[in-house]
């Protein structure tokens, strides 16, 4: 299924940028629910790939990504990337799963 592996691209680049952004929140003063959240955001963005192949996998794919902008209110330009990138896992999703048809409609095709 071609939409988990664009998704996983997706959330695994999301998760470096995030882990990145954490000095960013400490430099800031932020408090440390506001590092924890990043930090458990960063994580779950790690780990959820591995989930996307499973009944369900895209519906946890989706409540991370909402967890991931819920974590990064606190700093804004931190926000703005996680939009985008909610925005990219979106769009990975619509075309991953327009390959996926093409692909099943192009195999009947290949085997005559």
């Amino acid at each position: 299924m071609m939409w988990t592996r664009l998704a996983s691209a997706v959330v695994v680049i999301q998760a470096i940028v995030t882990a990145l952004a954490i000095p960013l929140l400490k430099s800031l003063g932020q408090t440390g629910g506001s590092v924890t959240a990043v930090v458990v955001a960063t994580v779950a963005l790690l780990l959820v790939p591995g989930v996307f192949r499973r009944p369900g996998g895209r519906y946890i794919g989706w409540a991370v990504q909402a967890f991931a902008l819920y974590a990064s209110i606190g700093v804004p330009s931190l926000l703005l990337l996680t939009a985008l990138f909610v925005a990219l896992w979106w769009y990975a999703l619509r075309i991953g799963d327009r390959i996926d048809a093409d692909r099943a409609a192009a195999a009947p095709e290949q085997s005559e």
